[in-house]
């Protein structure tokens, strides 16, 4: 399913909050499975303009199914504007150009099927960002 409309709005909302100018924090990071995957779907492109997408999470898979091991619905994405940039979320914070996965797979429920296992535990791998403080 599209998500174009609630992700451009989400993605407004995070934009706007870090360009005031009496915010009193701007170290923001969206997380969560947007719907958007990857450049080729049009609900990419709000994602993109507003905030930033690590080129790095295109490397991993994100879900448990194997005819969705290339489907990147989970984001993790910070603002452009004001107090982000390609580099991190704030003027205090450098994104290292690490991201990744975990595969809870091989360690919980081993004997389960992954539907079963989507529905107990998750459909959807956890994914982690390193970011460095300056």
């Amino acid at each position: 399913m599209l998500r174009e409309f609630e992700i451009r709005q989400i993605a407004q909302w995070v934009d706007e909050w870090v360009q005031e100018p009496h915010v009193w924090d701007t170290d923001i990071l969206t997380l969560g499975d947007f719907n958007a995957d990857r450049a080729t779907n049009p609900a990419y492109d709000p994602l993109t303009q507003l905030l930033n997408v690590p080129t790095e999470m295109e490397l991993f898979p994100r879900t448990v199914y194997n005819e969705g091991k290339d489907k990147h619905y989970d984001m993790i994405t910070w603002p452009v504007g004001a107090g982000g940039g390609v580099d991190g979320p704030s003027a205090g914070m450098v994104y290292t150009h690490t991201a990744g996965y975990f595969d809870f797979q091989p360690h919980v429920l081993r004997n389960m099927s992954n539907t079963s296992l989507s529905w107990r535990v998750s459909d959807h791998y956890p994914l982690w960002v390193v970011f460095d403080c300056v």
